[in-house]
């Protein structure tokens, strides 16, 4: 093949499957990276790093549960975390009203509600992954 043969068939290729990495398997790590006071309001500030090895993403939209110390229900909330840019790492920070940060002892992914473009398969929650950076758990 000559050079634009093979240009055009990459290109080709990233218009075939816009979802660039994710179709290839790349994940979308969350990483809970620290919770701070959210200041005189009460509450909590949650600051997730996002590993975007996926493509390009408009929506990424979670349901988070805090759990409590004890592992009882604190709170429940839905975060959009999107837009992001494909193989870019970004920070997203939200608010949670009503539960002070030492009351937070771990926080679970329940659900990805929902994501854009969706993967092929139509599984937004096989492509994200959770890590924690603290001493609060993150998990699926």
């Amino acid at each position: 093949m000559t050079k634009p043969t093979l240009c055009l068939a990459a290109l080709a290729a990233i218009a075939i499957c816009p979802f660039g990495a994710a179709a290839a398997g790349g994940p979308v790590v969350l990483e809970l990276n620290k919770l701070e006071p959210a200041g005189e309001a009460g509450g909590c500030q949650a600051f997730v790093l996002i590993e975007n090895g996926a493509g390009a993403m408009e929506s990424l939209n979670v349901d988070l549960v805090m759990m409590d110390p004890e592992g009882v229900i604190a709170r429940r909330l839905a975060v959009e975390l999107g837009p992001l840019r494909a193989g870019k790492t970004s920070v997203k920070v939200f608010r949670v009203d009503g539960v002070e940060c030492g009351r937070i002892g771990g926080v679970l992914l329940n659900d990805v509600i929902g994501c854009a473009p969706a993967p092929e398969a139509g599984d937004c929650f096989a492509l994200v992954s959770t890590r924690a950076r603290g001493a609060v758990a993150f998990y699926e």
